[in-house]
């Protein structure tokens, strides 16, 4: 069963700020974000992720979409990754505590 949607949180939004390589990809994930649509964000995320394997970004966005979801394994597994690669992400920390707590661990 999917948790129900988590209300507005300027701690999780926080991890999207700065997030994207143009201001058009900004624009856009703002846009997604403001729509609640976490599928369009994540599919987004996701297409940019392949374009860009190494980037932090967008492995710390389709884990915002899988938070905002409640698919709180994939969102910690994702998060892990991206901590790994780079340990000074403050938003992936975040993010991660959040996915966490709310997955009860």
């Amino acid at each position: 069963m999917e948790s129900p949607p988590l209300p507005a949180d300027p701690l999780l939004a926080s991890a999207l700020v700065g997030r994207g390589d143009s201001l058009d990809e900004r624009e856009r994930i703002a846009e997604l974000n403001q729509k609640r649509d976490w599928d369009g964000l994540l599919r987004y995320a996701e297409e940019r992720q392949r374009r860009d394997p190494e980037g932090s970004d967008w492995g710390v966005i389709a884990a915002y979409a899988w938070v905002r979801r409640g698919d709180y394994p994939k969102a910690t597994s994702a998060l892990s990754r991206v901590i790994q690669r780079n340990p000074e992400d403050i938003g992936a920390w975040n993010l991660l505590g959040e996915s966490q707590r709310q997955a009860g661990q």
